[in-house]
């Protein structure tokens, strides 16, 4: 399964976060971009009103109309890359980075009951999607999901954990299309 597939499968079965990223897409650059639609089809109603120019004397409209034009344009389109950016880095791709990621995705690898759902090539997917990460103080806490990808098919990978100087605790939820079983409750980092 290509980043694409994996993609529409987030879409199509899990994650509201891509849902909230594509209609603030829709917001920051649909309705700007139907305003400036607006105010070249009232501009272009306009000059058709006067008739055609008699005079030879037509000079071009001021470049500082295009310039805001094109800012009107392209800033919308701008902003949304960067809360897809900064959005899918922070909801997608930061706990890929940790050691709880690791850990978790290590340990389901090997466990006999992911094998034996999803095959024995099991890889993980391309994402880690937060649900909720909390961190300060010495304590850490963290909820997130990873897709497994195998022969015979896909499941998910649910990590909670909890890290803590005097204990941390880790739990990992295994579930496939025919199943869900919990596959580790113990210490982390996993034994």
């Amino acid at each position: 399964m290509d980043i694409v597939s994996e993609l529409v499968y987030e879409i199509t079965h899990f994650n509201f976060m891509i849902w909230l990223l594509s209609i603030l897409t829709v917001v920051l650059c649909g309705i700007p971009l139907l305003l400036v639609i607006r105010g070249i089809f009232k501009s272009f109603v306009a000059a058709r009103a006067d008739g055609p120019m008699i005079s030879s004397t037509y000079q071009n409209p001021k470049p500082k109309k295009k310039v805001v034009l094109g800012m009107v344009l392209v800033f919308p389109i701008l902003l949304m890359m960067f809360f897809w950016v900064l959005f899918g880095y922070i909801f997608a791709f930061s706990m890929k980075d940790s050691r709880e990621y690791e850990c978790a995705v290590g340990y389901a690898l090997k466990d006999p009951a992911v094998t034996d759902a999803l095959g024995k090539d099991v890889t993980a997917g391309n994402f880690a999607w937060i649900s909720s990460f909390e961190s300060g103080g010495g304590f850490r806490t963290a909820y997130f999901r990873v897709l497994l990808k195998g022969s015979k098919g896909v499941g998910n990978l649910y990590i909670s954990s909890y890290v803590a100087p005097a204990i941390s605790t880790m739990q990992l939820e295994f579930e496939s299309p025919d199943d869900y079983q919990r596959i580790y409750t113990g210490t982390f980092p996993c034994n």
